[in-house]
């Protein structure tokens, strides 16, 4: 959990520069792109927009009532297009209530996930053949069940005909606004989304920008921030950018002097406070300090799922597991393909011992597994859980095994060989 596997600073403005954004951006996407939102989440913060994410295809009806009332919030609408998104009912529900809107159409850009076909009558009409079908698969069932007990069904079966009605009229209001594939985003340093914004001047400033924060090696990044500075100046987005890389090269003290301004220039700067947590969380073990700028992130972005394992974590570290638990827990509640959540919440049942709390401690780590299966703590867990707490050596071996292929590092796979041998996990 350190800082640098966080989302490279996400909500970080610019208040010095030229541009001086002060734009919201909304995600709608679908369980099966979700890696896409965050990417795309991560790389528009670095130009100093604010991004709100929602996975509607995983809530519940009640859950996402309050999608609209973020819609409103919010300046712009991204929408990622998927053949999964198209096919989810949640999905479908909520955004053709944002479609019934010319207003909210002005503000709406879909990127296209993946190869959605759409472009032609023909592939048109092939969604509005699916939600037909369920439909009347829906109806079908109505028939054998009494009208007492089948309210909750009769909801269902209106908001599949209305899917099935209008499903046409949307994909044709798509296609006549200028669609982005996402393969063309970051290729194009995300000149289409910043022309939608209207976004064009001083271009060269946001461009480079984007492109030093994908710099891999903090040293070369260093040096193009120094090169950056030269020719921009100095603002808070930079100087959050400059932390994170002393941090990368173990420059804590200049790290957290660094993160300090950064917070000073830009009043919600939520990734440097997750940061600047971890710092003295990891690198200082000045725990209140950490606990004290991990929940200043989290008033900021409750949603930010690193601070809040970050967070939990902690209170695990300091014997605190119930409140470890229900941290974990909450992250579930909006993102329940958080695989990080799944196994630490693996890890404080497997801690607590018993039949029960191993049974469900299992099943945390298998579903981490799932969602991810090169996870590596995820693996080193349940290879360990397995040897250690079910006596399935040939199985947990089988784990380690795997995850000597994942790694690189070479003092991994030497520790992981010693793991391989012993009985004890």
């Amino acid at each position: 959990m350190s800082d640098w596997l966080s989302p490279n600073p996400p909500d970080i403005a610019d208040p010095l520069s030229v541009i001086k954004m002060k734009k919201t951006i909304f995600i709608s996407y679908s369980w099966s792109t979700k890696k896409e939102a965050d990417k795309i989440a991560s790389d528009l913060a670095i130009v100093g927009l604010k991004v709100m994410k929602d996975n509607l295809s995983l809530k519940k009806l009640d859950d996402i009532k309050g999608f609209m009332e973020r819609i409103s919030e919010s300046d712009y609408t991204l929408i990622l297009v998927s053949e999964k998104y198209l096919k989810s009912r949640n999905c479908m529900y909520e955004v053709l209530q944002l479609f019934k809107s010319d207003e909210n159409l002005n503000q709406i850009i879909p990127i296209l996930c993946g190869s959605v076909k759409m472009f032609d009558i023909q592939d048109r009409l092939s969604y509005t053949k699916f939600w037909q079908e369920k439909t009347d698969e829906l109806q079908e069932s109505l028939k054998h069940i009494n009208p007492i007990n089948s309210k909750e069904i009769i909801i269902e079966l209106k908001i599949y005909q209305d899917i099935s009605y209008r499903i046409g009229e949307f994909l044709e209001k798509l296609n006549s606004i200028n669609l982005i594939k996402y393969e063309e985003l970051a290729n194009l340093n995300y000149s289409s989304i910043l022309n939608f914004l209207g976004v064009s001047e001083n271009r060269s400033h946001l461009v480079e920008l984007i492109q030093i924060n994908l710099i891999p090696n903090p040293r070369l990044r260093l040096l193009a921030l120094k090169n950056y500075k030269d020719k921009f100046g100095q603002h808070g987005l930079y100087k959050g950018i400059l932390a994170r890389t002393e941090s990368n090269l173990g420059n804590y003290n200049i790290a957290i002097s660094h993160y300090l301004e950064a917070i000073e220039l830009v009043d919600y700067d939520y990734e440097s406070l997750n940061n600047l947590g971890y710092i003295y969380d990891k690198r200082k073990e000045d725990y209140e300090k950490a606990e004290h700028y991990y929940k200043k992130s989290l008033e900021l972005n409750p949603q930010l799922s690193i601070a809040r394992l970050n967070l939990a974590c902690l209170y695990d570290k300091l014997g605190k597991d119930e409140l470890a638990e229900e941290l974990n827990m909450s992250i579930l509640e909006y993102d329940r393909t958080n695989e990080k959540a799944h196994s630490n919440l693996g890890n404080i049942y497997r801690a607590r011992g018993g039949k029960k709390n191993l049974d469900i401690a299992e099943e945390h780590y298998k579903t981490a597994l799932k969602l991810n299966p090169k996870f590596i703590n995820g693996l080193f867990n349940y290879a360990n859980f397995l040897k250690a707490e079910r006596g399935k050596f040939k199985q947990g071996n089988r784990i380690y095994k795997k995850l000597k292929k994942i790694v690189n590092n070479e003092d991994m796979k030497k520790a992981i060989n010693i793991l391989i041998k012993t009985k004890k996990g």
